[in-house]
């Protein structure tokens, strides 16, 4: 989950076969929620790990997001892109403040993400579905699209580092997708001085 050409998140919502969720699916419905909810509330950095390759192009490959304080429905956080720059590179890289909504849902949950700079895109405002979770890292519904012989969807994963989990339920869930390499990224991998963005 922010400038131009920065990440597109479409909306898509897919309707659910059966008459009613059975307590299996009210089971892991919970799960999905308190999962997202424990991951927007962690303290220290999450960070975009993986995505769809038909994002390729309009997602920032590097991520960050840092708690600011818990709320009753989610957290606040900072959200800015950490790509490393030139230094000859003098263009400004997004930095800005969220509040994250989490809500839970008959099938699943759902992620709201409101900001307070007005630097996101509009899409980014809307409400989008937790495909899974674990306690470290959530995957979240970017597309919708038809791939036969089923409905595929294009995700992003965001949590905490090394979360093979996650990839492992995007794998499953998504179409075909790339891990972030976090080395890559300003301020994660090997120890050194950070760079602010401007």
């Amino acid at each position: 989950m922010i400038l131009a050409a920065f990440f597109i998140l479409g909306f898509g919502l897919c309707a659910s076969g059966g008459t009613g969720a059975s307590s299996h699916k009210k089971e892991e419905s919970y799960d999905i929620y308190n999962n997202t909810m424990r991951v927007v509330r962690r303290n220290g950095s999450l960070h975009l790990l993986w995505y769809s390759d038909e994002l390729k192009s309009s997602v920032a490959k590097c991520l960050r997001s840092n708690l600011l304080n818990k709320t009753k429905y989610g957290s606040r956080r900072t959200l800015e892109i950490n790509e490393k720059q030139q230094k000859d590179d003098t263009s400004e890289q997004l930095k800005t403040n969220i509040s994250i909504f989490v809500k839970r849902t008959s099938a699943s949950a759902t992620v709201t993400a409101e900001d307070d700079k007005g630097l996101l895109p509009p899409r980014w405002t809307e409400t989008h579905d937790v495909l899974n979770a674990t306690r470290h890292c959530f995957v979240l519904r970017a597309v919708v699209i038809q791939a036969k012989p089923m409905w595929k969807s294009e995700c992003v994963v965001f949590g905490v580092k090394s979360s093979e989990e996650c990839f492992e339920m995007a794998e499953r869930d998504c179409t075909q997708g790339t891990k972030v390499n976090l080395t890559e990224c300003e301020g994660v991998g090997k120890k050194g001085k950070r760079k602010t963005p401007k």
